[in-house]
């Protein structure tokens, strides 16, 4: 059994070691935690014939992000797969918007997540989203998979309006935003 886990240093793929506290390492994490949040979404939007659309972006997304944080940890040359499956779920996120915000009310102010059981997890989702981009945008260049960033914005782009999508479906929508001042909105 190797231990120099218990003394806070791990490898990387490619025998490279680093420490635990590597940032790295924890953008990997958010990853990790992105893809497991997108898993209780998918768990939450079971049994819906009229979400298998989500539920398969959702799917796709999940196999591209687990590429992507493989990728993290992999030497540059060994990069490319992850950048090719990242760019084709960016194709097929952006490919899906328009049939997912059909039918959605444009929006006149900020709504607080929520609504449904399967709508929270996706604006939870969306939130762990945007600090996986902001961790991935802190990493060098050239550290991350190509594409990876582009990916996580059209994601949580995506997420959000899942989230209202099925919210909408489940006739559970968001509520506005209150203003803080009491003043009505126009």
């Amino acid at each position: 059994m190797d231990k120099t886990s218990d003394q806070g240093w791990t490898s990387l793929r490619g025998g490279t070691q680093v420490r635990k506290d590597h940032r790295l390492l924890a953008v990997g994490g958010e990853l990790d935690e992105l893809n497991s949040v997108l898993g209780a979404a998918l768990a939450a939007l079971v049994g819906r014939p009229a979400d298998s659309r989500v539920r398969g972006i959702l799917g796709q997304a999940q196999s591209a992000l687990l590429d992507a944080g493989c990728a993290l940890a992999a030497p540059a040359r060994d990069r490319q797969a992850a950048a090719e499956r990242l760019a084709e779920t960016t194709r097929a996120l952006e490919g899906s918007l328009p049939q997912v915000s059909q039918g959605l009310a444009p929006l006149r102010g900020f709504i607080l997540p929520g609504g449904s059981p399967a709508g929270a997890w996706l604006h939870v989702a969306r939130a762990v989203c945007r600090r996986c981009e902001r961790g991935v945008a802190a990493l060098p260049r050239g550290t991350a998979p190509e594409g990876l960033l582009a990916f996580l914005n059209r994601l949580s782009k995506w997420l959000f309006t899942a989230a209202r999508c099925v919210n909408r479906r489940r006739r559970r929508p968001e509520a506005p935003w209150p203003l803080a001042d009491g003043r009505k909105r126009r």
